[in-house]
């Protein structure tokens, strides 16, 4: 039995050869790997049903022979997150945040400019 898949900037489908009627998704991701030659220590793999859209996440979900499914290969600790773990979008709002008002005098007028109100 098999399952067909295809990375998401693939055109083509290929096939993961093994007994049985499923296969978990576990299996299937290492499979995957190997044959990639993708390291499971920086990245995982999403593993989505072609047809359906379903996501299957549980390592021990089965998916059954035939199925066509579209990997996605994502870092390890998620997408774009930095060293500390914080979202870098909250620290720069934080940073800018400690300048509440600042004041300009620019000829006859004068301007006032504040953030995060």
């Amino acid at each position: 039995m098999s399952v067909h898949y295809k990375f998401k900037s693939m055109i083509d489908y290929e096939t993961i050869s093994f007994q049985g009627l499923n296969i978990s998704l576990g299996d299937l991701k290492k499979s995957i790997m190997e044959v990639k030659k993708i390291s499971n220590m920086e990245y995982d793999l999403q593993i989505i049903n072609a047809q359906t859209g379903e996501e299957y996440s549980e390592d021990e979900s089965l998916i059954p022979k035939n199925a066509s499914v579209i990997v996605m290969r994502v870092p390890i600790g998620g997408i774009r997150e930095n060293i500390m773990g914080e979202d870098t979008r909250e620290q720069v709002r934080n940073l800018s945040c400690g300048f509440n008002r600042f004041t300009s005098y620019s000829a006859k007028y004068i301007f006032s400019l504040s953030c995060c109100s």
